[in-house]
């Protein structure tokens, strides 16, 4: 009986310590749960929700370690790093304390000012990273010896601040541009907030008032039609014409410097009478970076940007974009010791100092404002501005006008009025740095900045030598010399800029203008033969006399060539650029590879000889004087497929070769297995007869061997670009993507391709004597074929047909027709297998326009992919699907897909104030008072326009895009305006006459 007893207990036990495990795994599921959803939270900077989520967790585990530290991640986000304190010393108090909780908790001391506290927690963290830790110990250091110091600075709260954010502040004219979360001022029609419960800024407008010089009374800064939520920062041109902004989702509260980052794009316009026109993406923003905080250079024609785009030194970076006359050049990050591995944000260029903020370098806590020494191609040294404008706290966003002395800074310090503000700063005393620019600066910024473009000797400029002119004349003047300081007449003086100004100089060397009653900034052009041309920046020009010494023009011509290594060929686009003491000089050859060059004789300069296809060649060469200013030819090599695998490094652009002009050309080829060993340099060389030139086209591949079926479909993805296509040349066969009429168009679809790893070697290439019918949008000839076949000769291919190409799809993959009822009435709806895919298409037409509407139509309907493919007119496949002139619309099933005979093609898109009737679904762009001032060419191709009296708001337009079948097709066309600046773009539905928003 014991013995059954004790079975019957030791059971009994079993079962509870089940039941106990289940109940644990139970309770750790929540957990978990939790812990995830408080993360998520985080990383959409709603700190506050995930404050409450993590404390869930607390409790259910008390000692949750990574609860604990976030809960301090949270409350550092939101600007409150004493309680961040607390709760990273309690995750320090968990057994199992995430590693980096110590640099955590040393940054949040620094923001407190307890730097002693900071550097032993730095020194607790060299034990997980030695780099790091020692140097965070070093900035603690830092700030120790020199927190306490006199301040060179003076700040003032501005009495513009609110509770709320305000940040961002910007020069525009006499004015300061800046942003605020402030729901005290109201835009007439809209909302203080976001109505879908997210945070709001806008853009205000505000000047010093003359006695206390602090900011007055601000107002909105643009219009009520323009004036969009979340907006900003924004930086002007010196003359206002040019304005690059960011389109931001901070928050109010929230550190604008996030530790996950921050999703932003730039954006830059045209601003004609205070209204920005002509509003375009910044070229080099992305979708998995963030590109902001912009500063244009004073002329405009340089943008300053931070961002956290791959291939930098840390979180941001600061980069530089110059203004060319293709578009905006492709940015270049100014290294080091400016970018680090932390965070540097905020530039700020005035002509001659760059100013920024950073997290990494020697600091005071959190972001230190800092001034950049530039050299004549690098930055050389960064400085701290030092207390007063740097605090514990984060401190950025500083701007500076030098003559006036007084600048402006976003910081969150304690003593604020909450969240940011928006301080003044003035200088105590001038340093010696200052006092030997004051003079100079008041009426002239000189660019020094990186890549400064231009080429010009910089003149002697002095503003105050003649204060004014003839008493009571109301009369000013430029006074142009040269080097020697005797006056220039005949110098032709352009000051367009200004105020439309041109003329040439008198006797005395002197041209007259009118005295300004609002000073402004602009530049002045000088020229005249013999001496250097120049452009200067002006500051404050029409109120005071202005001196400009021309530098002597010792400038000759030098021409050149440039010739394929193998074939002797001219090349057309080579890019040659000679670096120059004042910067970089660029030019292009032409049909015949020539090139010229004006330099001054007697001195060795570095060339450089690029082009797409070809190996990269850096030539030493001196240009001597009294000689015949050629320079010898240059050869570059084609770079094959198997050379781009494992290239060679001899003519890379980190060396050079030594290169003297008198002696035979040298030949640069990476091919050492046959060098080519006998050129002949070529006094006038003339270029051989060459097939016609199409246009350009990507080289994907070359192989010896004819490419299999197989090989081709691999590109079978990039047929939605262009026309693939194989060209035999040079004993080499060669996949193609093309061909594009266009250079420009050629560029922006090898970025697409680039984005593929697959095809990473790919490059643009010049297309010669290729069929024409593959020339993208040649109405003479039939429209790129998409399809991997080799085209025909063209003669067996004289009559083409046009269809719509829906969709690609793996054979064997089935395809619901049901993904294409909207497009019933448009067109005859057919399948085509080619190279292993399976096509839907829609057609057929006869006429390209005819196809061009339907393809608009299709768009509109919900397929943006469509895509224009033509096809052969005798094509077997193809009869059935035909579509006759003037065919009755009527639908009728064919085969295994459904296929509709239409209706005559639509009409192209109509701006019209008419509805256009069939579908009950709207996308509402905006409500206008002044309707005809909407572009409608912004919108094209994404539907029909209409314009309608707004029932509540008496003398408002609503202006609509429509109509559309479904929810889902309007919704793509409403996300597609919101990602173009539309924030205010959504779904409407008719329902008996009136617009219901879904």
């Amino acid at each position: 009986m014991l013995l059954m007893n004790t079975n019957f207990r030791a059971g009994w036990l079993a079962i509870a310590f089940l039941c106990s495990a289940s109940l644990l795994s139970a309770q750790k599921s929540p957990v978990n749960e939790l812990l995830t959803r408080a993360d998520r939270q985080y990383d959409l900077y709603s700190y506050n929700l995930a404050i409450q989520t993590y404390e869930e967790v607390l409790k259910e585990e008390k000692s949750n370690a990574h609860a604990l530290a976030r809960i301090g991640d949270c409350q550092f986000q939101l600007n409150r790093p004493e309680k961040a304190i607390e709760w990273y010393q309690k995750a320090q108090n968990t057994f199992n304390m995430e590693s980096d909780v110590p640099l955590r908790l040393g940054k949040a001391l620094m923001q407190t000012g307890d730097y002693d506290g900071a550097k032993d927690q730095f020194l607790l963290y060299v034990e997980i990273d030695e780099k790091v830790g020692r140097h965070f110990a070093g900035v603690a250091d830092y700030a120790i010896k020199n927190a306490r110091k006199e301040a060179q600075w003076q700040v003032k709260n501005e009495a513009i601040n609110t509770s709320s954010a305000d940040y961002g502040a910007a020069f525009y004219y006499n004015r300061i541009a800046f942003n605020s979360a402030r729901t005290d001022i109201v835009q007439q029609g809209k909302p203080a907030a976001d109505p879908q419960g997210g945070n709001t800024n806008y853009l205000f407008v505000s000047q010093r008032n003359p006695e206390t010089e602090l900011l007055q009374k601000p107002s909105f800064l643009r219009s009520d039609i323009q004036n969009n939520r979340n907006e900003g920062p924004v930086s002007f041109s010196s003359n206002g014409r040019r304005v690059a902004f960011c389109r931001n989702k901070f928050i109010s509260g929230t550190r604008q410097i996030a530790e996950t980052g921050m999703n932003m794009s730039i954006y830059i316009a045209d601003v004609e009478d205070g209204n920005w026109k002509n509003v375009k993406a910044f070229t080099y923003n992305g979708s998995s970076y963030a590109t902001g905080f912009p500063c244009l250079s004073p002329d405009g024609n340089k943008l300053l940007f931070a961002s956290t785009q791959p291939g930098g030194f840390g979180g941001w970076d600061i980069y530089v974009s110059n203004w060319t006359a293709t578009g905006w050049s492709e940015p270049r990050n100014l290294g080091t010791p400016l970018n680090s591995p932390g965070n540097e944000v905020t530039p700020f260029f005035d002509g001659e100092d760059l100013y920024f903020s950073s997290d990494w370098h020697n600091g005071f806590g959190g972001l230190d404002v800092f001034r950049a020494s530039l050299g004549r191609e690098e930055i050389t040294e960064v400085f701290n501005l030092g207390p007063g404008v740097n605090s514990s706290r984060d401190d950025y966003g500083f701007i500076f006008n030098g003559s006036d002395n007084i600048g402006y800074l976003t910081s969150t310090r304690s003593d604020g009025r909450g969240n940011e503000d928006i301080w003044m700063a003035t200088k105590k005393w001038k340093d010696n740095d200052l006092a030997d620019r004051s003079e100079k600066k008041s009426a002239v910024y000189r660019d020094k900045s990186p890549r400064a473009a231009e080429y010009s000797t910089p003149a002697d400029f002095n503003a105050n030598e003649q204060p004014r002119g003839a008493k009571g004349s109301d009369r000013l003047h430029i006074l142009v010399t040269d080097q020697r300081g005797f006056p220039l007449s005949d110098a032709d003086v352009n000051l367009s800029d200004c105020y439309g100004g041109k003329g040439i100089t008198g006797g005395d060397g002197k041209f007259y203008f009118d005295e300004l009653l609002r000073p402004i900034d602009c530049s002045v052009s000088l020229s005249k033969k013999g001496y250097r041309d120049i452009t200067i920046a002006l500051r404050d020009f029409g109120k005071q006399n202005i001196k400009i010494s021309l530098a002597n023009d010792v400038r000759e011509e030098f021409r050149g060539y440039v010739f394929d290594a193998r074939t002797q060929v001219p090349i057309r686009g080579v890019t040659v650029q000679v670096q120059l003491p004042e910067g970089v000089l660029e030019t292009n050859t032409d049909e015949a590879g020539f090139y010229s060059l004006r330099v001054e004789p007697g001195l060795t300069y570095l060339i450089t000889y690029n082009k797409y296809g070809y190996t990269d060649a850096v030539v030493r060469t001196n240009l001597p004087y009294n000689s015949n200013n050629r320079i010898a030819a240059v050869n570059l090599d084609k770079i094959y497929e198997e050379e781009r695998v494992a290239p060679s490094t001899t003519t890379k652009r980190d060396g050079y070769v030594e290169y003297d002009n008198t002696a035979k050309p040298i030949v640069y080829s990476d091919n050492s297995t046959n060098p080519i060993t006998r050129v002949y340099p070529r006094e006038t060389p003339k270029a051989p007869v060459l097939d016609k030139f199409n246009g350009y086209s990507i080289q994907l591949a070359a192989m010896p061997e004819e490419p299999s079926e197989a090989k081709l479909n691999t590109y079978e993805s990039l047929t939605r670009l262009a026309n693939l296509y194989v060209k035999a040349e040079d004993n080499m066969n060669k996949i193609r993507l093309g061909i594009y009429p266009t250079l420009a168009e050629a560029e922006v679809s090898l970025k697409l391709v680039l984005k593929d790893k697959a095809y990473k070697g790919s490059w643009i290439v010049d297309e010669r004597g290729a069929d024409e019918t593959l020339i993208m949008g040649n109405e003479n000839f039939a429209p790129v074929q998409h399809s991997t076949i080799t085209p025909a000769d063209k003669r067996d291919n004289a009559t083409v047909r046009y269809a719509i190409q829906m969709g690609s799809f793996a054979a064997g993959k089935s395809i619901s027709i049901s993904d294409y009822t909207r497009l019933n009435g448009l067109g005859n709806l057919y399948s085509k297998s080619e190279n292993g895919y399976t096509k839907v298409r829609l057609g057929v037409w006869g006429k390209h326009g005819e196809a061009e509407a339907a393809r608009i139509e299709a768009i509109r309907r919900g397929f943006p992919d469509a895509t224009i493919i033509t096809e052969r007119a005798d094509d077997p496949e193809i009869r059935d699907y035909l579509i006759p002139e003037a065919a009755p619309g009527n639908i009728t099933p064919k085969g295994d897909v459904m296929v509709s005979v239409p209706e005559p093609a639509p009409a192209p898109i109509v701006y019209s104030t008419t509805p256009a009737p069939a579908y009950p679904f709207y996308v509402r762009i905006a409500a206008l008072s002044k309707p005809e001032d909407f572009d409608a060419s912004i919108v094209a191709g994404l539907g029909a326009i209409e314009k309608r009296k707004a029932e509540f708001s008496p003398g408002m337009t609503i202006i609509l895009l429509g109509s559309y079948p479904d929810m889902e097709s309007a919704n793509k066309i409403a996300n597609t305006l919101v990602d173009m600046g539309y924030e205010d773009a959504h779904v409407v539905k008719e329902e008996k006459g009136k617009l219901i928003r879904k």
